[in-house]
């Protein structure tokens, strides 16, 4: 859903770079060769951020320029943030 909202088409090449708490890192880690499938993109890395209490919004910063696009989100206690950028 990102990937469509971020105007990205099928054919483009894209990054995604993750920034999570450490349960939403360990889900991304045990599956990142089906996200990166699902996805269709070429690398996907993930960093463990600092953890947040649930009532607060993530507080994670884009690792990339702010330029690309970017999505946040929170699921119940899984918090994090992913970052799409197009490959050249």
């Amino acid at each position: 859903k990102a990937r469509k909202e971020s105007g990205f088409s099928v054919s483009d090449r894209i990054r995604m770079r993750w920034q999570a708490n450490q349960a939403l890192s360990a889900l991304l880690h045990r599956f990142q060769d089906k996200i990166k499938h699902e996805v269709l993109c070429t690398d996907l890395s993930v960093q463990e951020a600092a953890q947040t209490p649930t009532s607060q919004a993530p507080s994670i910063q884009p690792t990339v320029s702010a330029a690309a696009p970017c999505h946040r989100f929170s699921l119940d206690a899984l918090q994090g943030m992913v970052v799409l950028e197009q490959l050249p």
